[in-house]
């Protein structure tokens, strides 16, 4: 949703700007068996993200997916779901120019908020 991955895909035009209401669902998970998928939500200016992704891997095997919220003004409220039952965690790629991290009710202290995930942070030049 806005682009591909880091906003590099010269086969996907990039959105200006994103956003994804508080209450908007987006899911790439796999069913019994399987990884979980891919999720990119991008923009090159601003991307608010208040709904929920989810890229489960399966329930009998598999492991998590891959998101990544990024773009030059990032707002997050809640992370992705990436988990695995049967396998290991998926990732979430988070790409803003500059990164605060809040205390807030929509992460800390809630346990559907953050699923384990590898988390990366990625440098922009």
């Amino acid at each position: 949703m806005g682009g591909d991955f880091q906003g590099r895909n010269p086969d996907i035009q990039n959105a200006f700007r994103t956003y994804v209401g508080p209450d908007a669902s987006i899911r790439a998970d796999a069913g019994a068996k399987g990884d979980g998928g891919k999720v990119i939500v991008w923009s090159d200016d601003a991307t608010r993200m208040y709904g929920s992704i989810s890229a489960r891997g399966g329930a009998q095997s598999g492991n998590g997916g891959f998101v990544e919220t990024s773009g030059h003004s990032l707002d997050v409220t809640r992370g992705p779901d990436v988990s695995a039952p049967a396998g290991s965690a998926g990732t979430w790629l988070l790409d803003p120019v500059d990164l605060n991290l809040v205390a807030g009710d929509a992460v800390v202290g809630s346990t559907s908020s953050i699923i384990p995930a590898r988390l990366f942070l990625a440098a922009r030049r």
